[in-house]
């Protein structure tokens, strides 16, 4: 009995080491397999923070791109309208331009036109002479310049201008031998200055030699002089009585 009795205290107290052993130290594996399992955690964890990094730094990137592209069009399209303006402002000033040089090319069509006209106009009155684009006339009574004058402006003329040699030809041909003619030409304004009655100046004289001399300072008034085939200018004074030569 006695020795039952020690055998069964032995292996009670062997069945409680290993009780405690049990209950004070978990398995090894265990411990592995939780160390492990937090590492997997935490490696989904940081993979998880990784993937939402990266998706919203894509996202973000793609709405970068997307208005960047925005800006792009904008910029095309804010170009094509400037280089459409440019265009535009060049076909308004091409346009202005033509328009204005057709403005000119009528005009002066016009102007040809009205020549032409007027040199295959009808014949002029009676006792007047066609030469170039006018007629002329010469009076039969005698008069002082101003009164020579007005009889011509009655007459929807004026005293005639010469301003080339063909011209003091065709008048000095219509006077007969030692006429002297009053024509338009006066320095009564400015003494001296030899003007036109149209009031332009006088750039082609055929004087004659030493005149004009303004006899005694009053003689303002041109006169031609029948002489050969060109004839000659002089000056005389206004309130001498001579024929006119008329033109319209």
């Amino acid at each position: 009995m006695r020795m039952d009795s020690m055998e069964y205290d032995d292996e009670h107290t062997k069945n409680l080491v290993s009780f405690h052993r049990t209950n004070k130290m978990p398995p090894r594996c265990t411990t592995v397999s939780f160390g492990l399992l937090l590492v997997l955690l935490l490696a989904c964890n940081i993979g998880q923070l990784i993937y939402l990094a990266s998706f919203n730094y894509q996202r973000s990137c793609e709405a970068k791109l997307s208005n960047l592209s925005k800006e792009k069009e904008e910029l095309l399209q804010r170009y094509n309208t400037l280089q459409m303006n440019i265009k535009l402002r060049e076909l308004d000033t091409n346009y202005f331009n033509l328009t204005t040089q057709r403005r000119e090319l009528v005009n002066k069509v016009r102007e040809l036109v009205k020549i032409v006209e007027k040199e295959k106009g009808g014949a002029c009155q009676t006792d007047w002479k066609k030469f170039g684009g006018s007629c002329y006339y010469v009076s039969t009574v005698k008069k002082n310049w101003t009164s020579s004058r007005h009889d011509c402006l009655t007459q929807g003329a004026d005293l005639t201008i010469i301003n080339s040699r063909e011209k003091q030809i065709f008048v000095n041909g219509l006077l007969g031998l030692d006429i002297n003619a009053w024509i338009g030409l006066t320095d009564s304004l400015q003494e001296g200055t030899w003007m036109w009655v149209d009031g332009t100046p006088v750039t082609t004289t055929y004087w004659q030699e030493g005149q004009p001399n303004s006899h005694e300072g009053n003689q303002d008034c041109g006169e031609i002089v029948q002489l050969g085939q060109v004839g000659a200018w002089n000056d005389d004074g206004c309130f001498a009585k001579n024929v006119a030569v008329c033109e319209k």
